[in-house]
């Protein structure tokens, strides 16, 4: 494979990646940002998703109460998006997802000091998170034209603003 036919290779992966994050954290009323394919020093893209107190605080604005667990749970299941949309679509990930996992093993730590959270955890951490995965990978599947149609625009235009990513998935 040519220089070019595997960075294109690799963009592709990494648009599908980013846009499972993308597209999966809407489904799940997460607070979303920005979305990009472009590299920095860290990584080969990145999408941003708001911290958990945020996304409850924006919750509470627009009189949608929630229990903690379901923005913990909500973000753990954005940040496993990323590598399980590639796997969708290619059948394996390519890696690169270390701060995804990172994001999910540090969810999973402040989830279990949460009361109304830790009692789920304390029982079994693992269990709890391959239950999560699971979600994840059936919201993965179940988005799967929504998340091409923005990997699609990340291919083309490398970075889409938080707006660009609604608009898309509006239409």
């Amino acid at each position: 494979m040519g220089e070019d036919e595997a960075g294109m290779n690799d963009d592709k992966h990494t648009a599908i990646h980013e846009a499972g994050h993308a597209v999966v954290g809407r489904a799940l009323g997460m607070s979303c940002g920005h979305v990009t394919i472009e590299a920095d020093d860290d990584s080969a893209g990145h999408h941003i998703v708001a911290d958990p107190w945020q996304i409850m605080f924006e919750w509470e604005q627009r009189d949608r109460y929630r229990d903690a667990s379901v923005v913990f749970h909500g973000r753990i299941m954005t940040f496993m998006a990323g590598a399980l949309a590639e796997t969708e679509f290619f059948g394996i990930s390519q890696g690169g997802d270390g701060d995804d996992q990172w994001q999910v093993a540090l969810m999973a730590e402040a989830g279990a000091r949460i009361p109304k959270i830790s009692g789920e955890w304390d029982s079994d951490r693992d269990r709890q998170l391959a239950r999560l995965r699971s979600r994840a990978a059936y919201i993965v599947h179940r988005h799967r034209l929504r998340i091409e149609r923005v990997a699609a625009a990340l291919l083309e235009r490398r970075s889409l603003t938080a707006d660009e990513v609604d608009t898309i998935l509006a239409g």
